[in-house]
């Protein structure tokens, strides 16, 4: 008999996964709540759909016992079920609010290609399985201020929340900053905050916020998100087996006491933070040293640990202070291929540092490498620790005969750079920032960019006067710049030929690539106001 339940109850299990999906459409404009849901006749705003009955799912026995959790059928036969898409048209939804919502597989609630839906904020609790794609999230529109934009919480009475994914979105307080810190501090919220397991956050927009991503957890990645003008932390590794890729931090605006970080963690309260990755970002104190409130940043700062197995590589650090990478506590830690440098070196605070120091209880760090890296200086008091292979430069002149172009942060290498065939080889990362496999000759180079003919002649991401993200991307680029400013956009092969071409009339702008094959592109910004010209490199994943 207990077979025979078991078989039947896997039969019902593998009926709900591998049915068929439905897709359903919501239109705060042109839509009806009491119609089918439709293309034709859709529904009118997403905070009444899941405000209703309108979603069959699972929810936890409360309260939740993590020894012995138990699931219960939540609102059956409910149109929308695991498997299913709900397409958002342009306008108002609402908040989305899910508390006990633990699917079997992905439920997705995504914009229609094209469309611009706005949420006034995103908070689920208690849930699992489900796929949030290029939703807008402010409170502006709502002329409401929001302290969470997008929460993801795990909570004791209702239960934890995993397998979620937030992506391609644009998470805002304000559409542009404000210039007086009482402003900020009035209106200011979180963009992104994850108390979870195993969840993605991807591809995302985030600017005009206090904090920026917030990631308290297990196996959490957030991969090609820009953060823009933040007056807290741009991201907060919380979190054990994390990865924390490609991400691009900028912009700090000084409006309080909090000591700010590009990419902060610490173990206050019990958090352990163990085996994190931490690759490829770049991180500026600013990108306009006219900024208002413009303050000093801290680029990664690992002040209270233990930090044990993490990785960080590839990264560019760029800020006003001493600790560009600074780990207090670190044990087996291995800091490879990273460029960290301030600005004004010769100017307090600074110049930028790669640290590693002991625990503030004072237990000692241990068995750490540091290698390849490019830095002002370095202060490595840890046992069993080896290093080498490490440029220090210390002035602007260094700077100007070894990069590109210093004043607009582009710190790819000069082909007469020192730091060219000089790393070890046994430990730099396979790619480089920009995805060029290493080594491009004799010997891998010093630093987070791999010198190449192919990537010499062009100018790199980091331009003052545009910006194009994702970067890798597997569909689309963003592209931001003066507002109002007329480009012709095209994309070019490393052979040179001309593979799309776009006029935008007005910035920002998306392109979409998603047609492409896997490899390195050029995209050619082309000012029709002028002759400039900018060039960026990118990554078609």
């Amino acid at each position: 008999m207990y077979l025979r339940l078991l078989f039947l109850s896997f039969f019902n299990l593998v009926l709900i996964v591998s049915g068929a999906s439905n897709t359903f459409y919501i239109d705060p404009i042109h839509g009806d709540n009491n119609a089918d849901g439709t293309r034709e006749d859709p529904w009118k705003t997403l905070e009444y759909i899941v405000s209703h009955p309108y979603i069959q799912s699972y929810s936890y026995v409360l309260p939740y016992n993590p020894k012995h959790p138990q699931l219960q059928v939540k609102n059956s036969g409910a149109p929308i079920q695991a498997g299913d898409t709900i397409i958002l048209r342009s306008g108002l939804h609402g908040s989305l609010f899910l508390r006990g919502y633990v699917n079997t597989s992905n439920i997705t609630i995504m914009a229609e290609e094209g469309q611009t839906p706005i949420l006034k904020e995103v908070h689920l609790i208690g849930c699992k399985n489900w796929v949030l794609d290029g939703l807008t999230v402010s409170g502006e529109p709502y002329r409401e201020k929001v302290e969470n934009l997008v929460f993801f919480e795990s909570h004791n009475w209702h239960g934890p929340v995993s397998n979620l994914v937030f992506k391609n979105g644009t998470v805002f307080s304000a559409e542009k900053p404000w210039t007086r810190a009482e402003d900020w501090l009035k209106y200011m919220g979180n963009g992104i905050r994850v108390r979870g397991d195993s969840i993605l956050i991807e591809n995302n927009q985030v600017k005009n916020i206090n904090f920026g991503i917030t990631a308290t957890g297990y196996y959490i990645r957030a991969i090609n998100n820009t953060i823009t003008n933040f007056a807290g932390d741009g991201i907060r590794v919380l979190t054990t087996r994390g990865e924390f890729r490609h991400n691009f931090i900028r912009n700090c605006y000084k409006v309080n006491d909090n000591h700010d970080d590009g990419i902060q963690s610490y173990t206050t309260g019990g958090l352990k933070v163990d085996s994190n990755i931490i690759s490829g970002n770049t991180i500026l104190n600013y990108s306009d040293p006219n900024q208002p409130l413009l303050g000093p940043l801290q680029g990664i700062g690992c002040f209270d640990g233990p930090y044990n197995d993490w990785v960080i590589e590839n990264n560019v650090v760029i800020v006003d202070h001493w600790h560009g990478i600074s780990l207090y506590g670190a044990r087996r830690c291995t800091i490879i291929n990273n460029t960290v440098l301030d600005p004004t070196p010769l100017v307090k605070p600074g110049p930028c540092w790669i640290k590693i120091e002991s625990h503030k209880n004072g237990r000692p760090s241990t068995d750490c490498i540091v290698k390849n890296n490019i830095s002002n200086t370095l202060a490595l008091n840890a046992n069993n620790t080896r290093s080498g292979n490490n440029q220090l430069f210390k002035t602007r002149e260094q700077y100007h005969r070894n990069f590109k172009d210093v004043s607009t942060f582009d710190v790819h290498l000069l082909k007469n750079s020192i730091c060219i065939d000089q790393a070890d080889d046994v430990f730099a990362p396979k790619y480089d920032l920009d995805n060029t496999p290493r080594p491009q000759g004799q010997h891998a180079d010093i630093g987070a960019y791999e010198y190449s003919l192919s990537t010499s002649a062009f100018s790199s991401t980091l331009n003052r006067d545009f910006s194009v993200f994702p970067n890798p991307s597997s569909s689309y680029l963003m592209i931001e710049g003066p507002t109002g400013e007329e480009v012709h956009l095209y994309i070019w092969d490393l052979y040179g030929h001309l593979l799309q071409s776009h006029k935008a009339s007005t910035l920002p702008s998306k392109i979409r690539i998603n047609k492409l094959e896997r490899g390195t592109y050029i995209l050619l910004i082309d000012k029709l106001t002028n002759s400039d010209s900018k060039y960026f490199f990118f990554q078609k994943e």
